[in-house]
């Protein structure tokens, strides 16, 4: 069985370049980006909720972050008002 594909809008296709600048996100606030390298998705602030390829339902609390191998979609939702940045591995 083939699974359907998604389009992604423009806006939450991640560029091949590091670091992502800070997002502030308001408490119920979702975003998403499509990664094709390993990304590390940090909490500056408040609660995020993070769900990535091969990693589940994380909740991310301030100087937490989590690796993301990708390929595949980030979806992050701020929990509280939060502070996130995501940073794509050049390697």
């Amino acid at each position: 069985m083939t699974m359907p594909t998604l389009s992604v809008p423009r806006r939450w296709q991640a560029r091949e370049t590091a670091p992502r600048p800070r997002r502030h996100l308001a408490r119920g606030a979702v975003y998403g980006i499509s990664i094709q390298r390993p990304a590390r998705v940090s909490c500056l602030e408040g609660e995020l909720w993070v769900t990535g390829p091969h990693t589940g339902d994380q909740i991310l609390g301030p100087g937490q972050s989590l690796l993301i191998t990708g390929p595949g979609r980030i979806v992050i939702q701020a929990l509280t008002p939060a502070t996130s940045r995501i940073t794509l591995d050049l390697k």
